[in-house]
């Protein structure tokens, strides 16, 4: 699994590899693909020509507990 952060919506994003001690930019990555995509709108399926959201944000109640602990600084 791998979590990726983007600085602001168009920067590259930096990957973190539950396999790997490193964060990596995505263009030094080349074994990965994006199946799934969690925003603050929702749950998406990535897929090459269309994303298809599965899933809103308030439904996934882990997503709002781990906002509340950020909140709450946690």
């Amino acid at each position: 699994m791998v979590l990726t952060y983007f600085e602001n919506r168009h920067a590259e994003p930096l990957v973190l590899d539950s396999l790997t001690i490193d964060f990596k930019y995505e263009s030094q990555t080349t074994d990965l693909i994006l199946v799934y995509s969690l925003s603050g709108n929702g749950l998406w399926l990535t897929k090459p020509k269309e994303n298809k959201r599965i899933s809103d944000a308030a439904r996934l109640s882990s997503w709002q507990n781990l906002l509340l602990k950020i909140e709450n600084g946690d």
